[in-house]
């Protein structure tokens, strides 16, 4: 044990990831605090119990309810006795005095009846189908030991994840817009795809984006299509320009190629 527990401390020590001896200790009492009261499910349910027959029976908004004088009221009286029995610490005058409470109408004899009964444990669902607790009053009461009859605990847990799942998509969001990114909507509004600049000079896309990309109302940085160079007419004198003879040389190699002659290497042409 004393080995188990120097490794321990060591472990804690590496994972404080402080060498701060005061740092380790206040981490230390943190640890040790979180083991004072662990969770224990009875203590829990009871809290639970408490707060549905408030909401059944009550205004909701405090324990102050009265179990009503039927075996609906008995039956639940059963159960909360049984749980209130399965505390850590659960003495007898303390589940009289919930009786006394909210069972005012139970006579005396039935109350040490009851109270004397063999003390029963019960699973979420099987609960859930004796109180009539239904999945909507379940979250609405944020029920975590307590079932719900109308829905299976496997669908329960699909629909827990779907939910955590939109949550973590809400809060990676909101801490995407905190960072300055775009959203979705506002990326696809922006997008050159949607506003299409380019049809406002007349020009296709991949043109709009040789020149420069320029948005509407700006000058393109590049000339114009209508300001290109073209070929010029041979001159008078009879002088052809090397564009015009670049032209003449394809139009007769061409001209060749569809008679089946063999073309003549470009090194050889004069």
């Amino acid at each position: 044990m004393r080995g188990q527990h120097q490794t321990t401390n060591q472990r804690e020590y590496f994972w404080n990831g402080s060498s701060d001896p005061k740092a380790q200790r206040a981490k230390k009492r943190e640890i040790a605090k979180s083991y004072e009261h662990p969770f224990d499910m009875a203590v829990q349910r009871v809290a639970e119990l408490q707060k549905l027959f408030a909401h059944l029976y009550g205004d909701g908004s405090s324990e102050a309810y009265v179990l009503p004088d039927d075996d609906a009221g008995r039956d639940n009286a059963f159960i909360m006795i049984c749980h209130l029995a399965l505390c850590p610490v659960a003495p007898r005058w303390r589940r009289l005095n919930w009786l006394k409470a909210h069972a005012p109408w139970m006579p005396a004899r039935e109350q040490m009846k009851l109270l004397n009964r063999r003390v029963l444990t019960f699973k979420a669902d099987t609960l859930a189908l004796r109180l009539g607790v239904t999945f909507a009053m379940r979250q609405r009461l944020g029920f975590r030991t307590i079932g719900a009859y109308d829905v299976t605990r496997t669908m329960r847990d699909i629909w827990v994840a779907r939910e955590q799942r939109e949550k973590d998509r809400t809060s990676s969001e909101a801490r995407r817009r905190k960072a300055g990114a775009k959203s979705r909507a506002q990326y696809l509004a922006e997008s050159d795809s949607r506003r299409k600049p380019w049809l406002a000079f007349g020009w296709s896309r991949r043109t709009w984006h040789r020149h420069g990309k320029p948005e509407p109302g700006e000058s393109p940085n590049v000339t114009s299509p209508s300001e290109v160079l073209v070929p010029e007419e041979p001159s008078p004198d009879g002088v052809v320009s090397r564009v015009d003879a670049g032209s003449g040389r394809r139009a007769a190699s061409s001209e060749r190629l569809r008679r089946g002659e063999r073309p003549c290497p470009p090194h050889l042409v004069r």
